[in-house]
């Protein structure tokens, strides 16, 4: 799901109607994917990936430090995060949704994960296209909605 996660970031951050709101949406969605960021400088091994970084435990870390700034912010935080996750639930690596009580994997083994960049294999799964249409054809719709709305505010 490595290309929706850039359309469902920009239609949650579609909901905010300010650029801060909007640049913190798609901030806060792609936060976990930072780990494969960390996998490919090599600091640490590929295994890094879709680990603790990928967890409820970490959208409530982060929830929370947001919180001391702003709560709307940290349930923009939790949406985004928990987006993010649900969109990763269906790759064959798995998520430890049960962490730090438990590092046991949970996956509804639908696509192959094909480590981060791996773009041209990934597209090549039935799945890969079935789950992302949906999530397209929305950030279409966030789109079209945004910009009719946003010209018509400007003549009223």
């Amino acid at each position: 799901m490595w290309l929706a996660h850039i359309a469902a970031g920009l239609s949650i951050g579609s909901y905010t109607h300010c650029l801060e709101g909007f640049l913190l949406a798609n901030a806060f969605h792609h936060l976990p994917s930072v780990d494969q960021l960390i996998v490919d400088t090599g600091l640490v091994k590929k295994e890094f990936h879709d680990a603790e970084m990928h967890t409820p435990f970490f959208a409530l870390g982060v929830a929370a430090v947001t919180a001391l700034f702003s709560w709307k912010y940290a349930l923009l935080a939790l949406i985004c995060i928990g987006t993010h996750l649900l969109m990763d639930l269906p790759t064959d690596t798995g998520l430890m949704l049960l962490y730090p009580f438990s590092r046991r994997r949970f996956t509804l083994k639908l696509v192959k994960n094909t480590n981060g960049w791996g773009l041209r294999g990934f597209y090549r799964q039935k799945w890969a296209i079935i789950l992302e249409t949906p999530i397209w054809l929305f950030f279409l719709y966030r789109l079209i909605v945004t910009l009719v709305f946003g010209l018509y505010a400007r003549f009223i």
